[in-house]
């Protein structure tokens, strides 16, 4: 998670741009918000409008395909509210800390019994999307009450974060370039590290582990 400082700036800034964004586009710090709403999710966003537009529609048809995979009843499900800058430097003071340096990352997840956030730069080097699918599906997974080993966890949330669909249908666990390629120049994990959870860095770039 954030530190409690970024964590209280974040709900500020939430704040802020759903004030703004009430009536409509608005103008702050030279950058205009959009809020737009879908059935189970929330954006608040300074990317395009015909970006966000179509972000909200990928959400639903993932929320909808992913829950195909996860039959387990929910326990909770409150909408989540993604908040979509349109560019990292936006995005850049709402980044999380790790030892007092702002952490590189292409977003991350904030679930609170209330509500959930996840928060994700249109820069994304990762692809926001990705970005996304694999942080709903951390959300999806707590919203079940499941408590998974952090190497199922992650592993779930990467494959599912390939999701594409296109008109024969839904596909996951695409191979991403940069996970063949850290595994062609890195040595393996070994079994019992995975299992013991013992990571410090994964790929999805959540503020904690």
């Amino acid at each position: 998670m954030p530190t409690p400082v970024r964590s209280l700036l974040f709900r500020a800034v939430l704040l802020a741009v759903l004030g703004l964004a009430v009536t409509g586009p608005c103008a702050r710090a030279a950058e205009r918000w959009l809020r737009g709403q879908s059935d189970h999710f929330e954006l608040l966003s300074s990317a395009s409008e015909k970006n966000s537009r179509r972000l909200l529609v990928e959400l639903e048809r993932f929320r909808e395909n992913a829950l195909t995979m996860f039959p387990a009843p929910m326990l909770r499900e409150s909408k989540v509210t993604i908040v979509f800058f349109g560019s990292d430097s936006g995005f850049e003071p709402y980044k999380p800390l790790y030892k007092g340096e702002t952490k590189r990352v292409a977003g991350y997840f904030i679930d609170q019994p209330d509500q959930a956030f996840i928060a994700v730069s249109a820069d994304s080097n990762a692809g926001y999307e990705e970005v996304i699918f694999h942080e709903y599906v951390h959300f999806l997974v707590r919203a079940r009450g499941m408590n998974l080993p952090t190497w199922l966890n992650e592993g779930l949330a990467e494959v599912f974060s390939t999701f594409h669909m296109d008109g024969t249908g839904a596909e996951y666990g695409r191979p991403k370039d940069n996970h063949v390629e850290r595994m062609s120049q890195s040595a393996l994990m070994s079994v019992e590290r995975l299992l013991a959870g013992d990571l410090v860095e994964h790929t999805a770039q959540r503020p904690s582990i």
